[in-house]
């Protein structure tokens, strides 16, 4: 892979997983970089996975999204329970926002994200975004 390492969201990758708006702008910003995330992640797309699945099943199979996903390449970061505890009560986002964050700030490197409060909250601990343009 070329290009320096950059975090993405479920909110990112779930657009490009299921082809949604903003889906380009995600691809354009994280082609050919190495990707990591927190070990959360999975988690997230399962969740997204199983509302997309319910709302539009014939729409969407589960061996197409597992292929899919198991295919990513992304490193999976563990983030210590009392760090996004901390990172989650400064910046009232969630913990598993605050994940996203926490890897970000960590490695001093970009974020790519649709979710437009955690791309505030970004910003304001100095995290460069990469875009954003929904809410969350």
């Amino acid at each position: 892979m070329s290009g320096s390492l950059i975090t993405i969201d479920a909110s990112a990758l779930a657009s490009v997983i299921f082809n949604e708006p903003g889906s380009d702008a995600v691809w354009s910003a994280v082609r050919d970089r190495p990707l990591v995330a927190p070990s959360l992640l999975p988690y997230e797309l399962a969740n997204v996975a199983a509302k997309k699945m319910q709302a539009y099943p014939e729409q969407y199979q589960l061996p197409e999204i597992i292929s899919l996903v198991d295919n990513l390449l992304i490193d999976y970061v563990t983030v210590p329970f009392t760090d996004a505890v901390i990172l989650s009560l400064e910046t009232g986002l969630s913990s598993y926002d605050s994940a996203y964050l926490w890897v970000s700030r960590g490695l001093d490197i970009p974020l790519v994200t649709l979710d437009v409060k955690l791309s505030m909250a970004a910003r304001r601990l100095g995290i460069e975004v990469s875009l954003r343009n929904k809410g969350s």
